[in-house]
């Protein structure tokens, strides 16, 4: 009794193996990727990425830069780095140009480049006569005010270095993820740095969506008290 089962135990990872094989060749062979092409002049540039005639036919990126698909069974969100280039491209763009990529908040972020600079410097103070590496004193301060710029002063220090690690974690393991996205069975093999990637994207929607939901209620606030103002300010006129 012992030998049927030990065979049948011993055969079944082997044909499966060869059916996942087969299927991977059935398939046949990935798409070559396509060459980069390096564009120097601002004008065309700007031509081929904003242009409405040329923008959707000349460059376009897939749906998704990630080998999984993080939106399934969350709201679905589009930043600049996930919608292909095309009509919704653009607009998030615009939105980027007239308001925090706008020259005028140059003036802005002034204070918080003097107080990084700071922070910076008072880093590598402490470490007296000893021989440091800047890049880990550098990393801290420009997160720090890229931090500020997107949720204001509200977010304590230790969540500032939390979402720093949690991201270069996140990083750092993107490039196995997309060599395990390969095939179902590089998935399979290594089911444990398949859930460990999956797990540094969910650290980061904990560390996150807290914050983004707290700047889109304080937005929304704005906005409605913008609007009773208009409101108000038209029945008088009236």
């Amino acid at each position: 009794m012992e030998t049927p089962l030990l065979l049948i135990f011993t055969l079944l990872p082997l044909l499966f193996f060869l059916a996942v094989l087969r299927r991977n060749r059935r398939r046949g062979h990935p798409s070559p990727i396509p060459p980069a092409i390096e564009v120097r002049d601002p004008a065309v540039a700007r031509c081929m990425l904003i242009d409405h005639i040329y923008a959707d036919a000349f460059s376009n990126r897939p749906l998704s830069p990630f080998p999984v698909d993080f939106d399934a069974g969350r709201p679905v969100s589009h930043t600049i780095n996930t919608v292909p280039y095309g009509p919704l491209w653009r607009v998030l763009r615009c939105n980027l140009t007239a308001d925090v990529l706008h020259p005028s908040r140059l003036g802005l972020l002034a204070p918080l480049q003097r107080e990084a600079v700071e922070a910076l410097i008072a880093d590598l103070s402490a470490h007296g006569q000893q021989v440091v590496v800047v890049h880990d004193s550098l990393r801290p301060a420009v997160f720090t005010v890229v931090t500020r710029m997107c949720f204001s002063d509200g977010v304590h220090a230790r969540d500032v270095r939390a979402m720093q690690d949690a991201l270069q974690e996140f990083f750092l393991s993107f490039a196995e993820a997309n060599a395990l996205a390969a095939s179902r069975l590089s998935r399979f093999l290594h089911w444990r740095r398949w859930l460990r990637f999956a797990g540094t994207f969910d650290r980061l929607i904990e560390l996150f969506h807290p914050l983004i939901e707290s700047k889109r209620r304080l937005t929304n606030v704005a906005m409605v008290v913008v609007i009773e103002g208009l409101g108000s300010i038209f029945r008088e006129v009236r």
